[in-house]
């Protein structure tokens, strides 16, 4: 019955006031995604790529517009309560790398056990079903990034987690790599080049700013797939000419 409620209420609110909703940002996209197989949700996501005028909002003509709205932390950090955030904190600044099992295994068993709380993990990293999830909320910024308006700390995470997995963890690094390619090509087919624009700043701004010094740990790694090394170069390749020396 709750669920029943809980389900009216959110279809009444996204059909009657989406311009509010718009103010979540890109990941409403992503969230709407996980919940298709529900029939109010499906009729929700038809009209959000067939006929988005049904919304009734004045300059929202199609998916690029939410696409281009970045979701504040805020909406994140709503989700996790403080002694989370504590317990999380501790885990990332004072845990080796290596010695995080453990840890890892009691902060699920004190936070995440009961089945309600798995869509939890996403928000926390920013998951078959769950590691599929995991991994788009991992790069969801970088397919719509732009340099003007996003911060680049959002496209960090993963891809110090590619760099610094090479060559130890270099399975880690393939599949986020592989996961990453794919969804520049089906994630969003009519609207490609907005993902690929996005991607290649994600790379331009990550090396401007100094988050990573070059392109060539994952490039011309010889521990990546050769399949996955010339997808990323036939994708660098793409980079706008006024890039293209800083990728070198």
């Amino acid at each position: 019955m709750l669920k029943k409620l809980e389900t009216e209420f959110c279809i009444r609110v996204l059909r009657e006031r989406f311009d509010l909703c718009l103010k979540i940002g890109r990941d409403l996209v992503r969230l709407l995604q996980d919940l298709v197989h529900i029939a109010e949700f499906k009729s929700i996501w038809k009209d959000l790529l067939f006929n988005p005028g049904e919304f009734r909002v004045n300059d929202f003509k199609s998916m690029v517009k939410i696409y281009r709205l970045k979701t504040q932390s805020l909406y994140f950090s709503l989700r996790i309560t403080p002694e989370m955030e504590r317990n999380l904190r501790f885990l990332l600044t004072n845990v080796k790398f290596g010695n995080q099992k453990r840890y890892q295994a009691w902060f699920a068993k004190k936070f995440l056990s009961c089945s309600e709380r798995e869509t939890l993990l996403v928000d926390i990293a920013r998951k078959s079903y769950i590691e599929a999830n995991f991994k788009l909320a991992l790069f969801y910024d970088w397919l719509f990034f732009c340099e003007e308006g996003d911060d680049v700390m959002r496209a960090e995470p993963a891809i110090l987690l590619m760099a610094n997995s090479i060559p130890k963890y270099s399975d880690i690094t393939n599949a986020l790599l592989e996961f990453l390619l794919i969804l520049i090509d089906n994630y969003d087919a009519e609207r490609k080049d907005v993902i690929v624009n996005g991607v290649l700043s994600v790379f331009h701004a990550l090396l401007m700013n100094g988050v990573i010094d070059s392109l060539d740990v994952l490039a011309h790694s010889d521990a990546l797939s050769p399949v996955l090394r010339e997808m990323l170069k036939k994708l660098l390749s793409f980079m706008e000419t006024s890039h293209t020396k800083e990728l070198q």
